[in-house]
């Protein structure tokens, strides 16, 4: 057999509650003696009453309804957002990470640029006093030629005036 369907099933129910009813206050009516009687008018206000409920629990389930629908969607934009965010993530990771490397590299080139400026600038103090002895050096040198030279000028000049002295035939003389 095929499962009742609602409607099917909501006409059992009030069936049910309609016959119940009736045994009830039949059983009332012999326990205490009072006379109550289940009329078309109870029956119709039985179902008035049942679609008024109705009515309100499916007002009240579809407006959790709409509640959950609108909870589903915000949470599916929230997961969509996420993603695309990951993945904007993603992207600019790969961009940081490239220009870390570009950043290491000029890192090692500044430093092999500083060492090379810091062996260049020792090298520089170096030649610096290298010269510095050798200007002493040439400056001592300079001072004994000097000294030698003022101690041989005064005999150059001697030499010169005795030169000066001689004449053509004593040139001659000195040839033969």
């Amino acid at each position: 057999p095929a499962p009742p369907t609602l409607r099917d099933a909501v006409v059992n129910a009030c069936m049910f509650i309609h016959k119940c009813s009736r045994q009830i206050a039949r059983s009332e009516r012999k326990r205490l003696g009072l006379g109550t009687y289940m009329t078309p008018r109870h029956y119709v206000e039985f179902i008035n009453q049942y679609v008024r409920i109705y009515t309100e629990k499916r007002a009240d389930l579809e407006e959790q309804q709409t509640h959950l629908n609108t909870g589903v969607k915000k949470i599916e934009d929230t997961v969509r957002q996420v993603e695309e965010m990951q993945k904007a993530l993603a992207e600019k990771d790969k961009v940081l990470q490239e220009k870390n490397r570009a950043a290491e590299e000029k890192l090692k080139q500044m430093m092999k640029d500083q060492q090379a400026a810091e062996e260049k600038k020792f090298s520089s103090i170096n030649l610096s006093k290298e010269l510095e002895v050798k200007t002493a050096a040439a400056n001592e040198k300079k001072a004994n030629v000097q000294k030698d030279l003022s101690s041989v000028e005064p005999l150059l000049a001697e030499a010169k005036q005795a030169v000066e002295g001689v004449g053509p035939k004593e040139i001659n003389e000195i040839k033969a």
